[in-house]
């Protein structure tokens, strides 16, 4: 025993010291290369074999180069598996073994297999097999490097070592996959085409793992995107087939038995400042809008219940969101919009817990771990990466292994890439014949459902939401909003809700509000462009301008001629404004528009003789809109009522007189004598 450990140490002491001998060496060529893992056992049991395939590349001598593996003492902590990937401190050296580049046996995929032998506990001591015995895990530092010498690569993987068969509940996954793209509508209305490729990487592993219970929260304008681009226009069948076949497997893995698809806003909001700013009715319509739209694209109502809380939430809106039409009772919260426990916590919290909202109201929440999120982040080594997860999963279940019903939520960020190895390297290690066996893949309502809630002491765990960051929402991008949003729902009350500029004016007023747009600037570009589009196409709608109408009669109608440069129905309502004139209608009058060109004729009455203007305005049926105006000229000849009545009675007036006059004249003249 005391002469293995002397050895061990002579070991590490030759490789630490390797790269100080040979920088004193001069080289007339370094040696160059790469290596990146190409797969990996998931996990060992006692006496097994841990294989790595590692794609070697760049190599400029191979005959100068070795690959040096080492495998250090167990993890004890989270913080300890952490410092393994920053390449920082590892433990205790237990084992060290180097093969020669040259010597290795290349497979048909180009990739070398490195076979690391671990103990058999019943079995005598062998310095060819690595010493664990201890359920656990062991990281493994695999270096490509100059014989004896510098170190040209290097990368950590992790040994997850289960020698017996695990007994008690084993650790809920519930992982959450964004399906997410920027937005493909612009401000000005037109769509770009999302690249189908990452969601076709992701639904094509997950099909040939139908049983792996999956949550997916795609973003709706992103599916609607990716259906708009299903359909070919000339050059862009092969775009418009990507898209097709994006969706159809969006489809399948969303509707497959233990798969949970969980409704989003249209695209990604910040609750809490929209709620503050009273945009509540924005919010409703996002969550509306975006149900519906992925509702329609798969085939299945989703889960409206949930929120994903990855942008700032605060305790009105958490408040706002339950009390909503659409009511959201389980929140998922990344650990960094979180406070602090009061208390620290010995161990990752694995268990979900009441989040406060206001006036002592709480919400059934979890935490969406931070470093499991860390992992889906870009890498130039995916199937490292989901290794990386797969072991950080076997840290957590080693943290209370056996102590009850405990779980995690994986939320993958938004700007998540699915790469397909490193989806088939995690679906591998969650499902399947070489899954790890201290883990259980679940959707998020089993997670709620079968996961008890977090203690302190004997009452709940309440959690409170950390002071929120400021937003680039302002007052007033709230008002301009609110303004665009009633403008745009009376022009919908004057045509139809498919009309399709509505649907374009309704989507990019949406978009908004979305976290992926930066800055007011961003913002007001969407809102300026909401505007502006509608007063051009109200514009299109026309009235006669300076025209002279006479009426020869008292009553009598005044044609009208509406041109509509638009190619739907329009409904509108008139407006007149005339002190010379009645309008035995009513002063507004609803018409519809269905042609180019509509004369309506307007009964009026005069009140008087003579020239007089005329004001005629459109409208929306709500009266929101008033966007065409003329002024017409009126020329009644006509005299009124009152006027015939007093000439009559002036002309009576006459005829009395004169007859009169005429009768004394007579009687005046017989009166006299001859």
């Amino acid at each position: 025993m005391r002469f293995r450990r002397a050895a061990a140490a002579a070991i590490v002491a030759i490789v630490l010291a390797a790269p100080a001998a040979a920088s004193g060496r001069a080289s007339a060529v370094a040696a160059t290369g790469r290596i990146r893992l190409a797969g990996q056992t998931p996990w060992v049991p006692a006496a097994g074999v841990f294989n790595m395939s590692l794609k070697v590349s760049d190599i400029t001598d191979p005959s100068a180069l070795e690959i040096a593996v080492t495998t250090y003492s167990r993890i004890t902590s989270r913080s300890a598996f952490a410092r393994t990937l920053q390449d920082q401190s590892q433990g205790s050296v237990l084992h060290f073994e180097s093969t020669a580049l040259s010597t290795l046996v290349v497979d048909a995929a180009g990739n070398v297999n490195i076979p690391v032998l671990v103990r058999d506990p019943n079995a005598a001591p062998d310095p060819r097999h690595v010493p664990i015995t201890v359920e656990g895990v062991y990281p493994v530092r695999v270096e490509l490097r100059e014989k004896g010498g510098d170190v040209v690569d290097r990368l950590t993987t992790h040994l997850i070592y289960l020698p017996t068969a695990v007994s008690g509940p084993r650790l809920s996954v519930a992982w959450v996959v964004p399906v997410h793209a920027s937005p493909a509508i612009g401000a000005n209305g037109t769509r770009t085409q999302p690249d189908p490729s990452p969601l076709l990487a992701l639904v094509r592993e997950l099909q040939l793992a139908p049983t792996l219970p999956v949550t997916l929260a795609p973003t709706p304008e992103t599916v609607e995107a990716l259906t708009a681009s299903s359909i070919a226009v000339g050059a862009g069948q092969a775009g418009a087939d990507a898209a097709k076949a994006a969706l159809d497997g969006l489809r399948a893995a969303a509707t497959g038995p233990g798969r949970q698809l969980i409704a989003q806003p249209f695209v990604p909001v910040a609750a809490g400042p929209m709620h503050a700013l009273g945009l509540d009715e924005e919010l409703r319509r996002e969550r509306t809008a975006g149900a519906d739209a992925v509702g329609t694209a798969v085939g299945k109502p989703p889960d409206t219940r949930t929120w994903l809380a990855d942008e700032q939430l605060d305790e009105g809106a958490a408040d706002a969101l339950a009390a909503s039409d659409l009511p959201v009772d389980r929140l998922i919260v990344p650990e960094a919009r979180l406070a602090p426990t009061t208390a620290p916590l010995r161990v990752t919290l694995t268990n979900p817990f009441e989040l406060a909202g206001q006036d002592g109201r709480t919400h059934e929440a979890a935490m969406a771990d931070a470093s499991l999120a860390s992992h889906f982040s870009p890498a130039t080594d995916p199937v490292l990466a989901a290794h990386h997860l797969l072991a950080d999963l076997a840290v957590l279940y080693e943290d209370q292994p056996g102590s009850g019903p405990r779980g995690v939520v994986v939320l993958a960020p938004r700007s998540w890439t699915p790469d397909r190895a490193f989806v088939r390297a995690a679906v591998a290690g969650l499902t399947g014949p070489e899954a790890l066996p201290v883990v259980n893949p679940v959707t998020l309502d089993t997670f709620f459902d079968t996961v008890p809630n977090a203690k302190q002491g004997r009452s709940p765990m309440v959690r409170k939401l950390a002071p929120p960051a400021p937003s680039d929402l302002t007052i007033a991008h709230a008002a301009e909003a609110q303004k665009e949003r009633r403008r745009i729902e009376a022009f919908a009350a004057m045509t139809e809700p498919a009309n399709p500029l509505y649907q374009s004016l309704d989507r990019r007023l949406l978009v908004a509000e979305s976290a992926d747009l930066h800055g007011a600037r961003a913002r007001a570009a969407y809102l300026n462009a909401v505007g502006n589009t509608l007063d051009k196409e109200l514009a299109k709608i026309e009235l006669p301008h300076g025209r002279s109408l006479t009426l020869t009669s008292r009553r009598a109608q005044i044609p009208l001629t509406f041109h509509k440069g638009v190619d739907y129905p329009v409904r509108v309502v008139i407006r007149f404004t005339s002190d010379k004139l009645r309008f035995p209608s009513g002063r507004t009058q609803a018409i519809e528009l269905r042609r180019a060109n509509t004369v309506e004729r307007i009964p009026v009455e005069a009140l008087t003789s003579g020239t007089f203007p005329v004001k005629v305005e459109l409208e929306s049926p709500d009266g929101t809109l008033r966007f065409a105006q003329a002024k017409l000229t009126v020329r009644s000849t006509a005299t009124s009522g009152v006027g015939l009545f007093l000439s009559a009675g002036a002309a009576l007036f006459l005829a009395v007189w004169w007859a009169r006059h005429l009768h004394k004249g007579r009687r005046a003249r017989r009166l006299v004598p001859a």
